[in-house]
């Protein structure tokens, strides 16, 4: 009896794995499919986990020194060359960039040491206070000494969000601010944005920004002015001017926008690689840049004869004179006869910036003939 019983089960067994060979011997796309997914989801689940899976990213917290700051915001120093470790030789940041970038993107931001500018209430700790919260005017600010501050206000706040995050610099909302909004000026800080739908002239333009950041010029044409209660202009007017950002026009430089930015006395000049609507075609636009032109029709920035070329710049600083400096911006742009002259001129203007390079820009045609033009990437950087 226990032979017979041996005996059928091993023909269970035989039969059993008769069938798993029959229903192996079938197709297997969607098991193989399946499988891999569960591998997959397996490796995602045992593999190397972030930070992101054990903490959140509550906030974002900047300590300035605000007894040094200004002296900063006057520097040239280049991160490559300060004792702050983990800068690359291709990083063309100053120490003045890396604090403006910090302060752009903080929830909170802590203005320590300000018991050596005379206190909370003392005017420089007010102007070093007014001239943060322009830079992000979204970001909790509180005055501190020896980095003293209630727990809670760095804790567990739930402040950050990354979408909110890059979006909250000073330079952003005041772009996003309606046009010809009154500037409100506290202790001496204010900005402005410039707009024109005509090209800067490169050199005139040039001769403007390379001022911009010489605070000790702003002190002496204060000094100055107080003796003889004249206002100067010219290099001065533009000295004053801290921060800067956004996306001009050259007139050498026909076919593509330039990103702009200036913190201090660094300045950065970089074609965006994305050439204008305009001189894309609107036979080659997709929906989303058909609706870009509808937008910026209705906006009234759409020229008949050059499109979506413009000139946008956000500029924040100390004691500006909007009225002044926009005149004098207006100006670094082409004058009547230059424009009317057209681009066939333009293209031959003298090259400040990219020491003759800046002419692969002029055309999209020139452009995309090129066998890969982040090989021939151009940029200027100055300080």
């Amino acid at each position: 009896e226990k032979t017979e019983a041996m005996e059928e089960s091993k023909n269970e067994e035989n039969a059993g794995a008769m069938e798993v060979s029959k229903n192996s011997a079938k197709p297997e796309d969607d098991n193989d499919e399946e499988k891999e997914e569960k591998e997959e989801k397996g490796e995602a689940e045992n593999g190397p986990k972030s930070l992101s899976h054990f903490a959140r990213l509550d906030t974002m917290v900047t300590v300035v020194d605000s007894s040094t700051m200004f002296s900063v915001l006057k520097s040239i120093e280049a991160l490559t060359d300060s004792k702050m470790g983990g800068a690359t030789d291709d990083d063309h940041r100053t120490v003045c960039d890396l604090m403006i970038d910090q302060i752009e993107f903080a929830n909170v931001i802590l203005l320590n040491k300000c018991d050596l500018l005379g206190g909370k209430d003392s005017a420089k700790m007010k102007k070093v206070e007014a001239l943060v919260k322009k830079l992000n005017p979204k970001a909790k600010v509180y005055q501190t000494t020896k980095s003293s501050v209630a727990l809670k206000n760095i804790l567990d706040t739930k402040l950050f969000d990354m979408e909110e995050a890059s979006t909250s610099a000073g330079w952003i909302q005041e772009l996003l601010k309606p046009e010809h909004t009154p500037e409100t000026e506290e202790y001496g800080v204010s900005s402005f944005v410039f707009r024109s739908q005509r090209p800067f002239h490169p050199m005139r333009f040039k001769k403007i920004v390379e001022n911009f950041g010489e605070l000790e010029k702003k002190v002496a044409e204060q000094t100055a002015q107080n003796s003889t209660g004249k206002k100067s202009e010219g290099s001065h007017l533009f000295s004053g001017v801290i921060r800067s950002k956004g996306q001009i026009w050259l007139a050498n430089a026909k076919d593509f926008p330039m990103d702009f930015h200036s913190a201090g006395r660094q300045l950065s000049i970089e074609p965006t690689g994305t050439p204008y609507l305009h001189a894309i075609g609107e036979e080659n636009w997709d929906d989303e840049e058909k609706k870009g032109v509808e937008e910026t029709k209705k906006k009234g920035r759409w020229d008949a004869a050059y499109g979506d070329r413009d000139s946008e710049l956000v500029v924040i600083g100390m004691d500006l004179d909007h009225k002044l400096m926009i005149e004098e911006l207006k100006k670094a742009c082409l004058t009547d006869k230059e424009f009317e002259a057209g681009p066939s001129t333009w293209k031959a203007l003298e090259d400040p910036f990219f020491g003759g390079q800046v002419t692969q820009y002029f055309e999209l045609a020139d452009y995309e003939d090129e066998e890969d033009p982040e090989d021939d990437h151009v940029g200027h950087h100055h300080a």
